[in-house]
């Protein structure tokens, strides 16, 4: 009997040192504090960054969060949120958001790429009709209302301001110009950092002389005003990017970007550019550069200056303090984008956010499991209602639906829906990509934003893609390029279309073939995304800001990183060096002319 109780105790010191010892491999060795920012309202945005916030927490470090989205569930014990109540409606109201200092004739060729059925439904009284179409004179109407509106582009905000109005709006948008893009969000930008740093929690924390931070971990996203918190609390900084990034992302770490095999992520061009293509790349470019340091941070350093010139000594320049950027996290990665020139202190973690899949709950596992010939998912994202679509629309979509042999899986926000197909079965919300990793997904109808795409590439399906606006038409075309994909134009959508891209992606074996190709390249790497993002925030901490990572190319003038000074003095050279060739070519003349004459020079 004592034999046995010695037994137990033995057994259960050894499970104790046992966890002990897993404990102290898979906790820091120090904790940290870490003040996160994720200021932008936008649940694309709230999932990437709450997704590394989160494991960082998990890790042992204490994290404080400025969010406008808090997290619903799964909050661990040493994350503390900061809500700003800041919402859509909130940036993109009418009042906030003005006409920029451009003439009538500039504005209107930059707005120009609004989609006419948008233009038709929010300026028309009445139909457009084809010929009107034809001629593109419902852009023109539209361009000259737009004009005549004090407030900038009224009408393409409030087409995009969905939940604010009339959701269904948010369908009409269509394409928009990267310029008008741009223009729009140098506006709704600093009403973002306004409206955070008004939140009384955040005064309280900007008045605070208790905090202590170690780490300013934020979001890169028309925010810079925001970059003043690194200065309150003296600490290195961290941005993440939600995307591939702009050429003035990495001016913050000095990272080049040439306009000859870069393009602009707003553009659809590739990697291999047309003499004509280069050209617009480097007119937008040059448009977002211009407009970036002339119009746009002027307005951030305001606000910089408003909110922390009392508690703050010796204030840089707004410009300035973003070049203290220790290091850059964006979400791509070269598998399904292209090979890019980066300095040691960006870093692509594209995908950190997916999670290998979870068993489903009981009834959608079933659902999954019986489908004998595969499911098709169809979901248009976070701000997308496919309930919303016109009726016609979502009636080509159950007509195609219903031919399938497969069953269909609808992220459908109502809770019927009229001539529902049997095949088809729907959900106001769905785990996505729990659901794109079960092995009997097909085909994935997405609306191509971009941590949707990716999940689509970490579990190699085969996409659909139905772009609405922003980046999502980028994303689409670049994973019809790499030969996984589809599109189709939602203003064109018929039965017919459907019948015919569904069968395309669903008989052709290619598409498959080619996402698990690019999932394959995707899933090779050293480290997962998140255990990568997750090293480098503790390396930067570990070493105070990293800045043996630092480039010189931040202590450059734009003339000197780009040799023009160098290039004005070789000019001055050679033009002296010609000058000098062109006296002694005369001096020899001379000298030859005095010889035939007799004569000594």
């Amino acid at each position: 009997m004592h034999g046995n109780i010695m037994l137990v105790i033995r057994i259960m010191a050894g499970t104790l040192c046992l966890l002990l010892l897993l404990t102290a491999l898979t906790t820091p060795a120090y904790t940290a504090r870490i003040l996160g920012v994720a200021p932008f309202p936008a649940t694309s945005h709230k999932i990437l960054l709450t997704s590394l916030f989160k494991e960082l927490a998990n890790r042992g470090h204490h994290l404080t969060v400025i969010t406008p989205l808090p997290l619903k569930e799964g909050k661990p014990p040493n994350y503390v949120e900061i809500q700003t109540g800041v919402t859509m409606q909130d940036v993109f109201a009418q009042e906030h958001v003005h006409r920029p200092p451009l003439s009538d004739a500039l504005l209107n060729r930059l707005s120009g790429a609004f989609d006419r059925l948008a233009a038709r439904e929010s300026i028309h009284a009445r139909p457009a009709t084809k010929n009107e179409v034809r001629r593109g004179q419902t852009k023109l109407q539209f361009r000259r209302y737009d004009c005549q509106e004090q407030s900038f582009c009224y009408q393409i905000l409030r087409a995009m301001n969905g939940h604010r109005s009339d959701s269904t709006k948010l369908f009409e948008i269509g394409e928009i110009s990267p310029y008008l893009l741009m223009l729009l969000m140098w506006q709704v930008g600093p009403k973002v950092v306004e409206s955070t740093f008004e939140n009384p929690d955040v005064q309280e924390l900007l008045h605070s002389n208790i905090e202590k931070f170690d780490l300013l971990l934020t979001e890169t996203f028309f925010n810079e005003g925001l970059l003043g918190l690194a200065l309150k609390f003296n600490v290195p900084i961290i941005s993440v990017c939600t995307y591939a990034g702009i050429e003035v992302t990495g001016d913050s770490v000095g990272n080049p970007y040439p306009y000859a095999y870069i393009p602009n992520p707003f553009t659809r061009f590739n990697t291999h550019m047309s003499f004509l293509e280069r050209f617009q790349n480097t007119l937008l470019n040059t448009y977002s550069n211009l407009g970036h340091y002339l119009y746009y941070l002027p307005k951030q350093n305001e606000l910089l200056v408003k909110y922390f010139k009392d508690t703050t000594e010796n204030l840089p320049y707004v410009d300035d303090l973003v070049k203290r950027t220790s290091l850059v996290f964006l979400n791509n990665h070269f598998s399904y984008s292209f090979p890019r020139p980066y300095v040691p202190n960006i870093v692509e973690v594209g995908g950190l956010h997916v999670k290998p899949a979870k068993k489903l709950p009981q009834d959608l596992q079933k659902f999954m499991d019986d489908a004998k010939e595969g499911v098709v998912y169809f979901s248009l994202g976070s701000n997308l209602k496919s309930s919303d679509m016109p009726e016609y629309k979502r009636e080509a979509f159950l007509k195609a639906f219903s031919k399938l042999k497969q069953k269909v899986l609808w992220k459908f926000e109502a809770d019927n829906l009229p001539g529902q197909p049997a095949n088809v079965k729907i959900e106001k919300w769905l785990p996505q990509s729990d659901i794109l990793g079960h092995p009997n997904i097909r085909l994935f109808i997405t609306h191509g934003g971009l941590l949707s795409t990716q999940e689509a590439i970490y579990n190699g399906v085969p996409l659909v893609g139905i772009p609405i606006f922003a980046d999502q038409k980028v994303n689409v075309l670049k994973s019809e390029e790499s030969g996984f994909a589809k599109m189709v134009d939602f203003q064109n959508i018929t039965e017919a279309s459907l019948d015919l891209v569904l069968n395309e992606v669903l008989s052709n074996p290619t598409y498959l073939k080619n996402a698990k190709r690019i999932s394959k390249i995707y899933l090779d790497q050293p480290k997962p995304p998140m255990e990568l993002a997750v090293y480098w925030t503790e390396y930067v901490i570990r070493h105070k800001g990293a800045p043996h990572l630092r480039s010189a190319a931040l202590d450059l003038n734009w003339f000197q990183l780009h040799l023009l000074d160098v290039a004005a003095v070789k000019r001055s050279s050679q033009n002296t060096q010609r000058n000098e060739y062109s006296y002694g070519l005369v001096a020899d003349g001379i000298q030859i002319s005095n010889s035939l004459k007799g004569r000594k020079p």
